[in-house]
């Protein structure tokens, strides 16, 4: 039995493996092309804005009454809110940057279902414009359910993210999930007041606890932004647990809070596809942990408090390198891809202020973004970050973490999509785990099985979705999947362990499941999201359960 299990696992991992080794061949491929100017020094003639309703593809309103009424129900979008994204005008140069970077801008509204800037020859010296948008019903009156790891969660919410056709979000959620209820609202203006300025608050009140959040922030909307600035303020008060083999073995009340001012300036001598920038600003951070009251924490060493206050300052290079592609995650819908280089490095320093309360410390961070076009089509974007932050008198503590992304359209229905995900703490508070099981990874195991200070994750999956769509609203599809990953819990020492935790019997070890699942993708809404559920059969038995399939109802949105 043991062999065969070995067997199967053995499987599971070179299904994976498989599916991932075409990342390492990368092959050098242009992006694709968009709208662009046929000869150097033209100037945009007419611009014209096309703005098609939520059943309305450009060959006239849908028809049927479910779609006549969604029309009717539906505000369109203002032209108003489409024209001020544009990065160029009537009589201006045509600059191919600021027109593919304008069609960047409106569909990362996300009020768009497609978004098309296309280019015409208007006389020798002169193109026109044509911007059309396809709206998305943008009226949530939804509940979802979604079960991952054995554990339930539900989300019930009304709203709506385009508020008068103005581009305004206004929302009401109540929501549960293996942790807590959360009951919030929520409101985001894109653009305050018509500047440029994004503000957006959100209040919830938690089952144990609350969450106050607000920021008003000025984001770079092209490289040749000269300025961006940014102010946030976040109070958080709710329950920190650790979990041991999917068990709670540790509880602290925690407040948190984290406010910054912060402004970044684009320096002068950047190309024309590429910038650097400088920021700097003064932020304050405060973690505060307790008794939970009810009963004493069941592990002895709980998350050390920390006040930090100080200025921070760092440099930033990026440089665009865009693709888009169509159906990488959800069918008919357009995502861009920066495959160009990003990087980022700062560091922040907390003072010893007796007023607040604070404590010295230098943190040092980092970023870096890098994208391929691979063989067959492919494309992959992997990320890596990381914060070191040195205490004097105190070990440094380190946390990093790296995604890799890759999909490989078969057809514009049919994908092959891979993941890969490590991260890694160093000297962590005892309140610091990464996990694996559920919701984080591995859907044929419970909530969390799996703890420790590092993990790895590799994800690959077979998407196929038919040409039926039921009333114009829904596309089918079926996912085939397989997972393997793998916690190394030998930085959790015994004094970090609950009384009677199941200890792993190998400290590094792998762990897989494969699947196969039903999807359903919503056509018509702002989210572009669906139905996802997966039946998960774990390799192996875990922490003394029986080995049988979990299902698993929704999953991450981001692959």
């Amino acid at each position: 039995m043991r062999r065969a299990d070995s067997w199967v696992r053995g499987l599971a991992v070179a299904a994976v493996c498989s599916g991932i080794a075409p990342l390492v061949a990368v092959a050098q491929q242009p992006p694709s092309p968009g709208a662009h100017c046929p000869t150097p020094g033209v100037h945009v003639g007419t611009i014209t804005i096309e703005r098609l309703d939520v059943f309305d593809n450009g060959s006239g309103a849908g028809r049927g009454w479910i779609a006549r009424g969604a029309n009717v129900l539906h505000v369109r979008t203002r032209e108003t809110v489409v024209r001020r994204e544009l990065l160029f005008e009537e009589g201006g140069r045509c600059d191919e940057e600021a027109l593919a970077q304008s069609e960047r801008n409106v569909r990362g509204l996300g009020l768009f279902r497609k978004v098309e800037i296309v280019t015409r020859a208007a006389g020798e010296d002169a193109v026109d414009v044509l911007v059309r948008v396809r709206d998305a019903f943008s009226l949530r009156t939804s509940a979802s359910y979604k079960r991952e790891g054995g554990a339930d969660a539900w989300d019930a919410r009304f709203g709506d993210t385009n508020l008068a056709g103005l581009g305004h979000g206004l929302s009401l959620r109540r929501s549960h999930n293996f942790e807590r209820d959360v009951t919030s609202a929520a409101f985001a203006d894109q653009r305050f007041f018509g500047s440029r300025e994004r503000l957006a608050v959100t209040v919830d009140r938690r089952s144990d606890g609350g969450m106050t959040q607000l920021s008003l922030a000025r984001p770079f909307h092209a490289l040749d932004t000269r300025w961006s600035h940014d102010l946030g303020f976040t109070e958080t008060r709710d329950r920190l647990r650790t979990y041991e083999a999917g068990e709670v073995d540790g509880e602290w009340t925690r407040r948190a809070v984290d406010a910054s001012a912060g402004v970044a300036v684009r320096l002068s001598g950047s190309r024309h596809n590429q910038a650097w920038r400088v920021s700097g600003g003064f932020r304050f951070a405060s973690r505060e942990y307790g008794d939970p009251g009810n009963a004493a924490p069941s592990n002895d060493i709980g998350p050390t408090p920390r006040r930090l206050a100080g200025p921070f300052a760092g440099i930033h290079f990026v440089s665009h390198r865009y693709v888009k592609r169509a159906g990488l995650i959800t069918p008919e819908r357009d995502f861009d891809l920066n495959l160009g280089l990003a990087a980022d490095v700062g560091v922040a320093i907390s003072q010893r202020l007796r007023s607040l309360e604070t404590q010295p410390q230098t943190a040092v961070t980092m970023g870096l973004s890098r994208g391929w076009v691979l063989p067959a089509g492919g494309v992959a974007v992997a990320t890596g970050s990381g914060v070191v932050e040195l205490e004097r008198r105190a070990r440094t503590r380190a946390d990093f973490s790296v995604t890799a992304r890759a999909w490989w359209p078969r057809s514009p229905l049919h994908v092959r999509a891979a993941l890969v995900e490590l991260h890694a703490l160093v000297n962590p508070d005892a309140g610091r785990r990464r996990y694996l099981g559920g919701t984080p990874g591995l859907r044929g195991y419970r909530q969390n099985a799996f703890a420790g200070h590092s993990s790895l994750l590799a994800v690959v999956e077979e998407r196929r979705y038919g040409t039926w769509t039921p009333l114009g609203l829904f596309r089918p599809g079926v996912v085939v999947f397989a997972e393997a990953g793998v916690v190394d819990d030998r930085g959790i020492g015994d004094a970090q362990r609950a009384p009677g935790a199941i200890e792993a019997t190998s400290p590094a070890r792998f762990h897989a499941d494969v699947g196969v699942g039903p999807r359903i993708a919503s056509l018509r809404s702002s989210s572009g999201t669906g139905l996802r559920l997966d039946v998960a059969f774990p390799m192996e038995r875990a922490a003394g359960r029986s080995r049988t399939p979990l299902v698993a109802i929704g999953y991450r949105s981001d692959f």
